[in-house]
């Protein structure tokens, strides 16, 4: 329901306006009056009207200065003057303070219905405005949770988004190029002896805490919950004084804890990494986690948060390996990606090595080469030389010949494993192809073959297409109607009878697709080669 306001020290022209509302347009507005520009200004603030119908000429603070008093508090007001004939130039004036319209004494009711459509369209449309820009701000609000969760799960999976990194920012409105790590990390004993499906409300009811006591106190960035951990990356400046930030960092994690006691019972730990460059950031996902571990190692009474320079404040920074990266190394040797892993292999060992840290170059190099040929064992891969390849070149005592001849031998593994499983498509496609050449006439499905491949539907669709270079059913139809131009030259059979025999159930459908391939229907084809009649 809208709200008018009428301003006039007549009466009359109040209860003329009054009436022509309550007469055409019922229930659709209320309206209240005010007989001078002071009691106009007043009630603009307290009745809080869309609409005001202003008289220019009153006693007192005239119309012009009401209306200027009003708009400097309520931009967005509607205003619609009134005048006489003889005070119209002040209504031209009026026009100028961009009024939407006015009325002139005696007033019409026509005039005032017009005037009032106007303005209903125009508040319409501001309110129109207004749900749009609500409902943008919800779609931001969930594509931004969305976005967090794209940008930490990148860097969890080591993958750097530096030429996305500006779009981030302007997005987050956060310097993101630095920060440290809250891992909240549920404790092993919540599922002793507890509900599942309790334990799961309760974890969810404390994430959520966690994110809005946080988002609450400090920009920052809160990821999805994985398991029984959630990370937060928080982004600080450059030069920021490492001592100052820890107790700065603690002081964050004691306030966010205060507020998960009403969360529910779950117990929990909060581990903190140092500041790290973003190109560093697994480097503070591990110091996080070591945090979490050494605090539940201590098992200190009381304590929940656990800062990684406090558990550990003999190590130094440099000291930390970054397990994930290797790991990622791991897997792209495993899927024969050589760009792939000479540029992890290059990042993790290239840096530039002397002989003063001979030994620990070497054995960073010797664990990696066993949890690498652990996991080619494990597939059945290099059983009798998986130690050969690798350890030989750890005899040097050059690093740069050591980490050459080590990134040579990991190179021709990769390479190695690219050919086996190059090897195993080729036989998985053969054999398919071989499937389907025998079983041509059959009702086949792609979906069948996939099962019978152990491949998902889609999987096996772009297998295929990879493999022989067409699709699943361009294939098997070059085997049908191959099959059946020889069943055209050499049997007596019917065209649909030999359509039926090659798979196809429908005799038109078989010479639409018999035409598409060869350009012929099956009786020119047969006609033209020589081959045998159509039967009656």
């Amino acid at each position: 329901m809208h709200k008018i306001l009428v301003v006039d020290d007549e009466p009359i022209v109040l209860d003329s306006i009054r009436f022509i509302i309550d007469r055409y347009l019922p229930n659709t507005c209320l309206v209240e009056g005010a007989f001078l520009g002071s009691e106009a200004i007043e009630k603009s603030e307290t009745f809080k009207p869309d609409l005001i119908f202003m008289d220019i000429r009153m006693p007192g603070l005239d119309g012009m200065e009401a209306i200027r008093e009003i708009r400097s508090r309520h931009k967005d007001m509607i205003f619609v003057i009134i005048t006489a004939y003889d005070h119209f130039n002040y209504a031209r004036e009026a026009l100028q303070l961009n009024v939407l319209d006015y009325l002139v004494k005696p007033i019409l009711k026509e005039r005032v219905l017009e005037v009032l459509t106007k303005a209903f369209g125009l508040l319409e449309e501001k309110l129109q405005a207004v749900r749009r820009t609500v409902a943008m701000k919800e779609k931001f609000t969930k594509l931004s949770v969305h976005l967090e969760n794209e940008f930490l799960y990148s860097l969890l999976l080591g993958n750097q988004v530096a030429s996305d990194l500006v779009f981030y920012e302007e997005t987050f409105a956060m310097n993101l190029k630095r920060g440290y790590l809250f891992l909240l990390q549920l404790g092993a004993d919540n599922d002793k002896g507890n509900d599942p499906v309790e334990v799961s409300i309760h974890r969810h009811a404390l994430f959520h805490a966690f994110r809005l006591s946080l988002k609450s106190r400090i920009s920052c960035l809160v990821g999805g919950a994985t398991l029984n951990r959630i990370v937060a990356f928080i982004p600080v400046s450059e030069g920021t004084d490492e001592y100052a930030l820890r107790n700065r960092a603690i002081e964050l994690a004691e306030a966010v804890k205060s507020e998960l006691k009403a969360a529910g019972p779950l117990s929990y730990m909060i581990g903190i990494g140092r500041a790290y460059s973003l190109s560093d950031f697994l480097k503070g996902v591990e110091e996080a986690e070591r945090a979490v571990q050494s605090g539940a190692l201590q098992g200190q009474q009381g304590e929940e948060i656990y800062h990684i320079s406090d558990t550990l404040p003999f190590l130094k920074t440099a000291a930390y390996y970054p397990i994930q990266k290797e790991r990622l190394l791991i897997e792209r040797v495993m899927l024969g990606d050589s760009p792939g892993v000479q540029e992890l292999y290059k990042e993790l060992f290239d840096k530039g090595q002397t002989t003063q840290e001979m030994t620990g170059y070497k054995q960073r190099l010797s664990e990696f080469a066993v949890v690498l040929t652990r996991t080619l064992s494990y597939q059945g891969l290099f059983e009798s030389e998986r130690e050969e390849q690798l350890f030989t070149s750890l005899k040097h005592d050059d690093p740069h010949l050591i980490y050459n001849e080590f990134g040579s031998r990991l190179a021709a593994i990769t390479q190695k494993l690219k050919k086996i499983q190059q090897e195993k498509m080729a036989k998985a496609s053969l054999r398919i192809v071989q499937y389907m050449e025998k079983n041509y006439s059959s009702e086949l499905k792609l979906d069948e073959a996939a099962k019978m491949m152990n491949m998902s539907y889609h999987y096996f669709s772009k297998f295929f297409k990879q493999s022989t270079g067409q699709t699943f059913t361009d294939y098997l139809a070059g085997i049908r109607i191959q099959q059946a131009q020889k069943q055209l030259l050499t049997s007596r059979n019917s065209v649909k009878e030999i359509g039926s025999f090659v798979g196809y159930k429908d005799p038109n459908y078989f010479s639409k697709i018999f035409k598409k391939l060869t350009g012929l229907t099956p009786s020119e084809y047969r006609e033209l080669s020589g081959g045998g009649n159509d039967a009656p």
